[in-house]
C-alpha cells in the first residue's frame, strides 16, 4: 500500500497541468484540490456550485487549497501563448471569474487570498445591487462598471504574450486587464453569498459566437 504522502504527491502531479500552447480553446478545469470546502466541482472540472455545508467533493487537505475565501483554480496553468474559454454565470447571483497568479496566497483570510483584491489577480464581479452590474477588479475597489445586458455569458480571451486578459460580452467588451508577461496564472472563479438557487458556474465552449 502506498504512503499517505505519495499518494498526495501523485494526486499533485496528475492536476498540475501545465498548457504553453499558441492558441488553446479548451475550457480550463476546475482543480479539488483547489477547492474551498462550501464548493463542489463536477466529475469533467467544469461545473462549480457553492453548497451549504463544509464538504464539497474536495479530497483532503492540501496547500493549494483556498482555505478561508470560497473559491477554486483550475487545474491548467498558463505561461504562454493566447487560450480562450466561456464563463456562464446566469445560473449564478453574485460571483467572480477571472484568473490569479500561480504565486497568489491560499490560506489568508486577508485580501491577499481574495481574487480581484490584490495584484496577484484580475477578475469580473458579477453583482445584484438592486439590479445586474459588472465590475472589474484588480486590486482596486470598483475600478470600473459597465452598463451590459445580463447575458449571463462571457468570452475570457487570455494572451500571456501581450501580458492582458480579455472579458467580452455580448453587449461588446467589457474589460481589458494588464498583467505581467511571462508569470504563472491559472483560471480562478469565487461564488459569493446568495439564493441557494443561484450559485452555480459553468466553463465550457458553449457560445457559438459573441
Amino acid at each position: 500500500m502506498a504512503a499517505a504522502s505519495d499518494v498526495e504527491e501523485a494526486a499533485a502531479g496528475m492536476n498540475d497541468l501545465a498548457v504553453d500552447d499558441a492558441n488553446g480553446a479548451a475550457p480550463p478545469r476546475m482543480d479539488p484540490n483547489t477547492a474551498h470546502r462550501l464548493l463542489e466541482i463536477s466529475e469533467d472540472g467544469l461545473t462549480v456550485t457553492r453548497i451549504n455545508h463544509r464538504k464539497g467533493n474536495a479530497p483532503q487537505e492540501h496547500t493549494r487549497r483556498f482555505s478561508d475565501w470560497v473559491q477554486v483554480a483550475s487545474r491548467e496553468m498558463y505561461s504562454t501563448g493566447s487560450h480562450d474559454w466561456e464563463v456562464d454565470v446566469s445560473s449564478c447571483a453574485s460571483c467572480r471569474f477571472g484568473i490569479c497568479s500561480e504565486s497568489m496566497i491560499r490560506n489568508s483570510k486577508t485580501h491577499e487570498s481574495r481574487l480581484g483584491e490584490n495584484d496577484e489577480s484580475w477578475c469580473i464581479e458579477k453583482r445584484n445591487r438592486p439590479t445586474v452590474e459588472y465590475v472589474a477588479r484588480d486590486g482596486k475597489e470598483n475600478k470600473d462598471r459597465n452598463k451590459l445586458v445580463d447575458s449571463g455569458q462571457f468570452s475570457l480571451l487570455l494572451d500571456c504574450d501581450a501580458g492582458k486578459l480579455t472579458c467580452v460580452g455580448k453587449g461588446g467588451q467589457l474589460h481589458v486587464f494588464k498583467i505581467p508577461k511571462g508569470i504563472k496564472v491559472r483560471a480562478a472563479l469565487a461564488i459569493l453569498d446568495g439564493p441557494l438557487d443561484r450559485k452555480t458556474v459553468r466553463l465550457g465552449p458553449f457560445l457559438p459566437s459573441l
